[in-house]
């Protein structure tokens, strides 16, 4: 399915850079208008290849005022999610799930209680009971908003359930130490498993024991005159991706990227290689 120009109703940002690139006037891919979008953000930054370089960088808090300028900013939501189901899961990948408990409880999504869990039983069978209850996490986010007050939970004026984010402690992505950066983005990419060459199809959901990764060919960036294509194997696999992208981007080569390793931090070359947006 695809959102017509300005027409989304509910714009769920697991990045806040990203989500702002959906309501960028000058962006192709804008879903979001003000007067029909209701926005819930995740508010954690993540940092840009630019940024750990110390070549750009962008403060949450203006992103957010962007997001809310180009949104319903009477209906707008934000929360350090990722943090938060670092804390709870030890991963950031139940992110997603929670800020759709979030866009449920504040009735966004109307489809009933039952059906929403039963979507994510038979969609996420490896372990739907951690995303069942990152849903219900996400639920109780919105109804019990100062049982996490740590992570700085945001809503609007006219739909607020607790105290909102103050700006002085938002975290920010500004160039300071380039040193720190790395470490940082390091520790995001979970660097401690890139020596190990395990085989990344025995990790795909359904593999029992086994962790789910975001294999995602859907991942890929853009060049003027390529473009880059993470691959994951087996070949053939990847293989008909390239076909396919060939298909789509006949002025333009195609090049396979092994991303093999980079995909245990939970994101592949377009998450690393993200703009900022201006």
């Amino acid at each position: 399915m695809t959102v017509s120009y300005g027409k989304a109703d509910l714009l769920i940002g697991l990045d806040p850079l990203e989500a702002v690139r959906a309501i960028d006037g000058k962006s192709v891919w804008r879903v979001a208008s003000p007067e029909r979008t209701i926005a819930i953000i995740n508010t954690d930054p993540t940092p840009t290849i630019r940024t750990l370089m110390g070549r750009d960088g962008f403060k949450v808090d203006d992103l957010e005022r962007t997001l809310k300028a180009g949104t319903r900013a009477d209906q707008y939501f934000s929360a350090r999610i990722t943090s938060l189901c670092e804390r709870i899961f030890g991963t950031k990948m139940y992110a997603n799930i929670t800020m759709l408990g979030v866009a449920y409880q504040r009735g966004l999504i109307p489809v009933s209680l039952e059906a929403m869990k039963e979507g994510i039983r038979r969609t996420i069978r490896a372990d739907f009971k951690k995303n069942l209850r990152a849903f219900d996490i996400g639920r109780k986010l919105v109804s019990h908003p100062d049982l996490f007050a740590e992570h700085r939970v945001g809503v609007a004026a006219a739909s607020r359930a607790g105290p909102g984010p103050t700006g002085s402690d938002r975290q920010d992505a500004g160039p300071t130490s380039l040193a720190r950066t790395v470490r940082e983005k390091a520790a995001y990419l979970n660097m401690r498993l890139l020596g190990k060459r395990r085989a990344l199809r025995s990790e795909i959901a359904g593999a029992a024991g086994k962790r789910r990764l975001p294999a995602s060919y859907a991942n890929f960036v853009l060049g003027n005159r390529v473009v880059l294509l993470p691959t994951y194997g087996p070949k053939a696999r990847d293989a008909e991706a390239a076909r396919v992208l060939r298909r789509c981007f006949p002025g333009r080569v195609v090049v396979l990227i092994d991303c093999r390793e980079m995909v245990y931090g939970y994101g592949s070359l377009h998450c690393a290689t993200q703009q900022v947006p201006r």
